[in-house]
C-alpha cells in the first residue's frame, strides 16, 4: 500500500472524508447514521478496552442505561462532522501520535461489519485510503467548517437553507441552536465569531448558495 502524502501531526487539524465503493449508499438510515455516530464517539477515545459492540453487550448485561462511553483519554478532538448518504466529512484534531489513522480504521471496520451483518453481504465498504487535508490557516479552517455544514444545502437534500440546523447527522446544529452535541468540540471554531452563534450562523449561510452553484456546476 503507497504511503499517505500527507503526515498526520499530532497537534494539528484535517479535513477527513472517506467515501463508499461505488458510491453506496449507507446512511440511509437512521440507525445506521446512529450506529457510525455512536462508534466514532466510542473510537475518539485512546485505546478503549474492548471493541463497541462488546462494550454495548456489557452494558445491556449490567443493566446501565447510561453513558456508552467511558472517560477515557482522547486520541482525536472531532470539531464537525456531517454524514451523507454516500460518504462522511469530519474536522479532526489530532491529539495523540497515529490517532486519526487508528480512530478512522477502528471506526470503519466496525461499522462494516454491522452494515455487512444487516445487509447480508461481504467485503469491504468504504474506499480504504481515507482522505485528509492539512488545515494550515485561520481562514482555511473557516472555510472547511462552513463547507462541511453547507453539504446537505449544497447536495439538494436539504431544499430549504433555512431548515439546515434540522438535519440530523450534522454538528452544525449545534453551532446555531442550544443542542449540545457530545462528539465534538464546537468551541474551537466559535471563538473566532466571539463565541456568538449568530455570526457563525450568518457566515454559513451567506455562502449556501453559492457553493450549491459550484455544487450543480460539477456536473454540468
Amino acid at each position: 500500500m503507497p504511503r499517505r502524502s500527507v503526515n498526520l501531526i499530532s497537534g494539528e487539524i484535517y479535513h477527513v472524508y472517506n467515501k463508499s465503493i461505488d458510491n453506496r449508499i449507507v446512511f440511509e438510515k437512521k440507525a445506521l447514521s446512529a450506529q457510525f455516530y455512536n462508534l466514532l464517539n466510542y473510537y475518539k477515545s485512546n485505546d478503549p478496552a474492548i471493541s463497541y459492540s462488546l462494550h454495548k453487550q456489557q452494558i445491556l448485561l449490567d443493566g446501565n442505561t447510561g453513558t456508552f462511553v467511558k472517560q477515557l483519554s482522547p486520541k482525536v478532538e472531532i470539531l464537525c462532522y456531517c454524514f451523507m448518504p454516500t460518504h462522511f466529512h469530519l474536522l479532526i484534531k489530532q491529539v495523540k501520535d497515529g490517532g486519526i489513522v487508528d480512530f478512522i480504521s477502528k471506526t470503519k471496520n466496525s461499522f462494516t461489519k454491522y452494515f455487512n451483518k444487516t445487509h447480508n453481504r461481504n467485503g469491504y465498504l468504504f474506499i480504504d485510503r481515507f482522505n485528509a487535508v492539512h488545515i494550515e490557516s485561520e481562514e482555511q479552517l473557516l472555510h472547511v467548517s462552513r463547507y462541511i455544514h453547507l453539504n446537505p444545502y449544497s447536495s439538494s437534500i436539504v431544499k430549504d437553507i433555512n431548515k439546515l440546523e434540522n438535519y440530523k447527522w450534522s454538528s452544525y446544529k449545534s453551532y446555531v441552536t442550544n443542542e449540545e452535541d457530545k462528539l465534538i468540540n464546537n468551541r474551537y471554531i466559535l471563538k473566532f465569531f466571539g463565541n456568538n452563534k449568530d455570526e457563525y450562523k450568518k457566515f454559513v449561510m451567506d455562502r449556501g448558495d453559492y457553493q450549491k452553484s459550484l455544487e450543480i456546476l460539477k456536473y454540468l
